[in-house]
């Protein structure tokens, strides 16, 4: 049985990991940390171990991110008056310095030509240069950001580089090197929220970037709740607010991505206001109190996770989350004095 759920959980981490869901990790890093919290506490004996741990936990992901970071803010400077103006085979390139795009610190939109690169491709591919891929976009928009990843220019002499692998990589939408040879790190994954809030820092546009949509539906979220702050909106027009909030903040999220805040707590404002999410709030932390359920260790790592879930995600407005949540709330408040814990002939 304990070897059974041993593997169950292994599982679980390694489908999380390869998921690579952002708010997943997070999740799961502040529980991970809470966990190490209440063994300090519980184990005097190992307390500068476990202090060691605590500390490594909290130190490895930050400075493996702000490397991330530091790498990806490394950029290329380049003087106009001295880029090259032809390729090799005499044809002119296309510079476009307005475009702020890097990959891997070069800028995407410079040393590219059109018209040598789809000649190239069409005779390398069964996919053909202008096609659109399974993810919308146009192929040699992701061609040309995994030439700019590999530090090629966008010509023929870039395509006839390109291995086997590479031409898979492009057909298979992965616009970025790093995301096929590091695809078993989280390296990708926090690359891609770095380059999302670069992106929308150099351009407002949020539009088709999961991390910077985030920060417009927060943006809209906060101008309602500032409009609207004791009461809210109600929970029958809160689609016709946020679109007002998005009009009035003149954001350049297109329309058909208009959403709500991706945040419990701040969906709480804008629909019931401060006094309702404080009623909500306390229905929730009630019945924890009444029982001393907050005494079980289990259970308090438990709503850690969905503290810091509920901060990038309305989990509790979907079925599938409040059915979650709901399940495991009531299993332990009322199976406390960790009975639900005993396993069968124990």
């Amino acid at each position: 049985m304990k070897t059974g759920l041993f593997l169950l959980a292994v599982y679980f981490l390694l489908f999380l990991f390869f998921q690579q869901s952002l708010t997943g990790l997070i999740a799961f890093g502040a529980s991970l940390l809470f966990a190490v919290f209440l063994l300090i506490q519980a184990q005097k004996k190992y307390r500068i171990i476990l202090h060691s741990l605590l500390v490594v936990l909290i130190l490895v992901p930050v400075f493996y991110s702000l490397g991330i970071i530091n790498s990806f803010y490394k950029i290329e400077k380049i003087n106009p008056e001295t880029i090259e103006k032809t390729t090799a085979l005499g044809n002119p390139y296309e510079h476009d310095f307005n475009n702020p795009a890097v990959e891997n610190g070069r800028y995407t939109f410079l040393y590219v030509c059109h018209d040598e690169m789809r000649l190239e491709w069409n005779k390398i591919s069964a996919k053909k240069y202008d096609d659109l891929l399974p993810n919308g976009y146009p192929l040699y928009s992701t061609l040309i950001r995994y030439l700019t990843s590999k530090g090629l220019k966008k010509d023929a002499e870039g395509i006839k580089s390109l291995t086997t692998q590479d031409i898979q990589n492009v057909e298979n939408g992965i616009s970025n090197i790093i995301f096929q040879k590091k695809k078993y790190t989280l390296y990708p994954r926090i690359y891609q929220t770095v380059w999302e809030f670069y992106m929308y820092s150099k351009t407002g546009n949020p539009s088709y970037q999961s991390f910077s949509q985030r920060i417009e539906f927060t943006r809209a979220a906060l101008h309602i709740v500032k409009e609207n702050f004791l009461f809210g909106v109600g929970a029958g027009n809160w689609k016709e607010e946020f679109k007002k909030a998005y009009i009035s903040n003149q954001s350049k999220l297109e329309e058909s991505l208009y959403a709500s805040s991706h945040n419990q707590y701040l969906n709480y404002m804008v629909k019931f206001g401060f006094i309702g999410t404080l009623v909500i709030l306390f229905f929730i932390i009630y019945p924890v109190i009444k029982s001393k359920s907050y005494l079980d260790p289990l259970f308090m790592i438990f709503l850690v996770f969905l503290i810091f879930a509920n901060f990038a995600d309305s989990n509790f407005e979907t079925h599938m989350g409040s059915s979650f949540f709901l399940f495991f709330y009531c299993m332990f408040v009322v199976y406390n004095n960790d009975s639900y814990l005993v396993l069968p002939g124990k």
